[in-house]
């Protein structure tokens, strides 16, 4: 297959990235096919607020990540615009991530909506509500509103423990944005009172039009995954190693990539 861009051993955001508010450490958008492989896109070094998320595939676009590293921003990675002029050129493109470690972030990780499909294979998803990046909110993974999300041998693990004040915010925007989109029936849904910090993938059951399928898929003893399909989660013993892989590898790309410098311009 072909792709419109091809991206390789580049760290993102560029050298001239201006920040903003509607802007992302990398965006890929319109009616073109990308392919991003063992890349580094890292907003850790951008002031939070100053990007809209590290990563977003909007607009048309369809892309393959690569073992690539996700990192240090208060919303990791969008896939689908959630603006209605944009619903017909996004529904039915698709975003694959293979061997991605997605790290130290508030929430999406990803987050797909707007009849976007992903697949996420053998990736990490790890480390969501970084007290670093509190925005708001915190999760892992999250479909909703249109989106299609399957994920196989994968793993979720979850370091951090919130503070008081975090915990509580949390909630309340948990509570405030399920009421606001479903109204105050979603008072009497277990879902509505789980902790950010406890949502590793999950989709919204009340959205009919969204859907999730995990497979082979682990999360941390008190995260919480849900899947349509049954799981058939991977041991303990698995996800331990798979963990020190990915990191082993992304460890050894910062290195390589501080000593050469593959930032473009």
């Amino acid at each position: 297959m072909g792709y419109d861009f091809v991206f390789d051993h580049q760290k993102f955001p560029a050298k001239d990235f201006v920040p903003g508010n509607d802007s992302d450490a990398l965006q890929l958008c319109g009616l073109r096919t990308y392919l991003v492989r063992n890349c580094i896109i890292d907003a850790s070094e951008l002031e939070d607020g100053s990007v809209d998320e590290a990563c977003g595939i909007t607009h048309g676009a369809s892309a393959l990540f690569q073992k690539c590293l996700f990192k240090g921003a208060a919303k990791l990675v969008l896939v689908g615009s959630g603006d209605k002029e944009f619903a017909q050129v996004e529904k039915g493109k698709t975003v694959t991530f293979e061997n991605c470690l997605f790290d130290s972030f508030s929430r999406r990780g990803p987050e797909v909506q707007s009849g976007m499909q992903v697949y996420m294979k053998g990736c990490v998803v790890s480390n969501w509500g970084d007290p670093k990046h509190f925005v708001k909110r915190v999760f892992g993974a999250w479909v909703h509103n249109g989106g299609f999300l399957d994920i196989e041998d994968s793993v979720f693990y979850q370091g951090n423990r919130p503070s008081f004040k975090h915990w509580l915010l949390d909630h309340a925007h948990h509570v405030g944005q399920a009421v606001n989109d479903h109204g105050l029936s979603v008072l009497l849904e277990h879902l509505t009172y789980v902790s950010g910090y406890k949502r590793a993938c999950t989709w919204d059951p009340d959205d009919d039009s969204c859907s999730i399928q995990m497979s082979h898929c682990w999360a941390s003893s008190d995260c919480e995954i849900r899947s349509e399909l049954p799981n058939d989660p991977m041991s303990d013993e698995e996800a331990a190693a798979k963990i020190t892989r990915l990191r082993a590898y992304f460890d050894d790309l910062v290195v390589r990539q501080a000593q050469t410098d593959w930032r473009p311009r």
